[in-house]
């Protein structure tokens, strides 16, 4: 329904007893809320303009007008949605098992219904049940946080202490957003300090998704090799127009020889710089043309594949691969491209012939389904198109799980994998349901928090291969769940790591930039240290004091915020202003020290800083400072299809410039190394997200050496947050190199909150 259908729109909330509570909206609220929806995927919190502050849920944008009929419909209709609001937004007839089921493979059971409520694997774990890629807008009609998905948990502890301390709302994020206590309804949420078991009303409404052997606790789909050999072919790559590195030219053989051998898949996890893409492509377009089915009952299936190759990767990095392609590769490979992507499509210089992919989806369902999306392929048009090459995010794979898992692809390419390594979530869960001969996890981090991580890639790529998830818990224990009275000792975890990595054996394969670049320019991290000027020390110490007692959450968070500086959101008018500024804290103090030295080079610096507000500061004191003018930041709030021409523009300048990256979209898939300067202002908890950051510069390609300025804010008389958190940081022992260090298994954020505690206590 569109905005002629109705007399007004109205958004409407509805709880988990089907109680509707309709909020009429003006055309501008809703625009607004429109807005925010269009900023990023996810649940947001919002006030529009006079008016108050609800939550908009996904797909909202979409959901408006249809539950609007709650509030302008018959008194039938409004009796009807009270009982069935799934039935206002969703054709149910759209998911009839007998129609779809038959179309999947042999790893689908059957289209279900998931309840999502919240999953603990322990006693006393806190936190919210939600998908992989859900996070939160925060807006009062002052200030607007963006809350990611990690730190949900956070904001919910943070309301939690509001309420038990008798407030209606608690304050959140730089500058602060004023949140309700009652968006922990929303949130459904197991409070802080709970047992971590469901409650009646942590239920939040079911959807409809693909069902698949999950391998949890019971193995119920091994297909980690084929009952009988391959055609062995020979090893040539036709189309490649760059000579392969020798560690690449390795690992397409290898990964050829995994191929010939039987094998459904493989982990491709050098580190970072070493030309995954590149390897991943080579050795895809070479299956393409000597790919042979596996051998069936009724013989050898000749046919060709629905698409040989899909590459699923984070939506920013999709234009990178298809740039890769263009380059590395002559026309003839590939040359029929399905874009899976919104936005224009991508242009080729050498006759590909890109399609969108909504041009072979089909809607079932009346019209009425404003939320629907692409439910059934059109297989009529697929092959007519015959693509060679699908490039596709994770969200829109999940969202159109129903047509993509009904093709069969050749072979997967899983880019950024570590995106997927919660098992439980709905992006793991729609890419282990697609139907494919051969899968290809791509990443530079295997294991980013806990060895299960590892788990979950394998499963993708060779299911059942390292049996149940249950049992392999049991075998390679994670040390911050392990531990505590009553439990079993510790096995040996450099033992139970070099097992692991025996028996992943040729699937694995994993080089380091050491290794096999010798020639590298050398990376130089610089740790600097300055004691807090007196501004940002008096701020610290009247945290500790105000949040004695408090969550450590909370104080972490609070604690990370003045650390990088006492006012993170400054309106600075004169260079006077703006160097009082810069002095206030020990981190950009150290920060201009440094470019004080870059600017008189003429180089151009990369600054990882996340915070939006010190973004914005930071932007006005470079201009005020060194004179430049139009600082770029690289962050959230920049659309997927504007990202590489920033950082196309930004390598192509000349002289002294800065660019500003947020460490959740910088910190990954991208060459940067036409920079040889970093700063890390701000830096993540976990020590493989920071490998990723300086795995920007330093890289194939670098020809100078790298200089990664690493600030550090010291206090006198106490372990500063800054000294802690470098501390955990520099300390990881190899963690990229695959499951060999124990300290892969360790909870960075738990680590660290717990020696927050201890550096803060009296």
């Amino acid at each position: 329904l569109g905005p002629d259908d109705l007399p007004r729109p109205v958004l409407a909330t509805v709880d988990a007893a089907g109680r509707v509570q309709p909020l009429p909206l003006t055309p501008e609220q809703v625009a607004f809320i429109l807005g925010i929806v269009a900023r990023g995927e996810g649940s947001g919190i919002a006030t529009p303009p006079g008016g108050p502050t609800v939550i908009v849920p996904k797909s909202a944008a979409k959901m408006a007008y249809t539950v609007g009929l709650a509030g302008v419909a018959s008194p039938e209709t409004r009796e009807a949605f009270k009982r069935d609001p799934g039935s206002f937004v969703e054709d149910t007839s759209a998911f009839d098992e007998a129609d779809y089921v038959r179309k999947y493979g042999d790893r689908i059971k059957k289209i279900g219904t998931l309840e999502r409520t919240p999953k603990t694997e322990q006693a006393g774990a806190q936190g919210p049940w939600f998908d992989d890629s859900e996070s939160l807008l925060l807006d009062d009609g002052r200030n607007t946080v963006w809350v990611p998905r990690e730190r949900v948990g956070e904001l919910c502890n943070a309301l939690v202490a509001a309420r038990d301390s008798g407030a209606s709302s608690a304050d959140w994020g730089d500058p602060a957003v004023r949140v309700p206590v009652s968006v922990l309804e929303t949130l459904r949420t197991p409070e802080a300090g709970g047992d971590g078991k469901q409650r009646p009303d942590d239920r939040r409404p079911p959807i409809k998704v693909l069902l698949i052997h999950e391998n949890e606790a019971e193995l119920t789909y091994a297909r980690h090799k084929l009952n009988e050999r391959r055609y062995a072919s020979n090893t040539d790559l036709p189309g490649l127009l760059v000579p392969l590195k020798p560690h690449q030219d390795t690992g397409v053989k290898a990964l050829q020889e995994l191929w010939t051998d039987g094998w459904r898949g493989a982990l491709l996890c050098d580190d970072m710089g070493l030309g995954k893409t590149l390897q991943a492509l080579a050795f895809a377009s070479w299956a393409a043309r000597v790919h042979r089915p596996a051998p069936t009952a009724g013989g050898v299936d000749d046919q060709r594949p629905d698409i040989p190759v899909a590459i699923v990767a984070p939506p920013s990095l999709l234009r990178n691969w298809f740039t890769e392609l263009e380059e590395r590769f002559a026309g003839d490979v590939f040359p029929r491209v399905l874009w899976g992507q919104d936005g224009d499509l991508p242009r080729s210089r050498r006759g590909r012939l890109p399609y969108a992919l909504k041009d072979v989806l089909t809607v079932k369902g009346s019209k009425r389904d404003a939320v629907l999306q692409a439910l059934d392929l059109d297989k009529d048009t697929l092959r007519t198109l015959r693509p060679d090459v699908l490039f596709i995010g994770y969200d829109t794979l999940r969202r159109n799980q129903f047509a993509l898992a009904q093709v069969r692809f050749g072979c997967i390419l899983a880019d950024e994998a570590q995106e997927v390594k919660e098992p439980d979530t709905l992006r793991s869960l729609a890419l282990r349901a697609m139907d494919t001969e051969f899968a290809l996890v791509l990443t530079g981090t295997p294991i980013e928090n806990r060895w299960r991580d590892l788990w979950t890639l394998c499963d993708f790529a060779v299911p059942g291969y390292l049996g149940t998830l249950q049992d392999f818990s049991g075998t390679y224990p994670d040390p911050s769940t392990a531990q505590g009275a009553g439990k079993a000792p510790l096995p040996d975890l450099a033992a139970a790591g070099l097992t692991l990595r025996e028996k992943l054996g040729p699937l694995l394969i994993r080089r380091t930039r050491d290794l096999v670049l010798p020639d590298l320019p050398p990376l130089e991290l610089v740790h600097q240290r300055l004691d807090m000027p007196p501004e940002q020390a008096t701020a610290y110490r009247a945290v500790i004091v105000a949040r004695r007692g408090a969550a450590v959450l909370k104080l972490l968070q609070d604690l990370a915020r003045v650390s990088l500086h006492p006012r993170v959101n400054a309106e600075l008018a004169t260079r006077d202003e703006a160097l009082a500024w810069v002095k206030a804290s020990a981190r950009t103090a150290l920060a201009w020290e440094a470019l004080g030295r870059y600017h008189h080079e003429g180089r151009a610096v990369l600054i990882f800083v996340r915070n939006r507000a010190m973004q914005r500061t930071l932007e006005q004191a470079l201009r005020l400072t060194f004179g430049v003018q139009g600082v770029p930041v690289l962050n959230g709030d920049v659309a997927m299809d504007r990202r590489m021409e920033l950082v196309q523009a930004f390598e192509q300048a000349r002289g002294f410039r800065v660019l500003l990256i947020s460490t959740d979209v910088g910190g990954a898939g991208w060459n940067l190394q036409f920079a040889a300067r970093a700063i890390l202002l701000e830096r993540p908890y976990n020590p493989a997200t920071e490998a990723q950051m300086v795995g920007r510069v330093h890289r194939l390609g670098q020809t100078e050496r790298v200089e990664v300025v690493v600030p550090v804010a010291t206090l006198p008389g106490t372990r500063s947050f800054d000294e802690v958190l470098d501390g955990l940081l520099v300390s990881r022992v190899a963690k990229q190199d695959a499951v060999l260090a124990p300290e892969a298994a360790l909870d960075v954020t738990a680590g660290l909150g717990a020696q927050m505690t201890r550096a803060t206590a009296g």
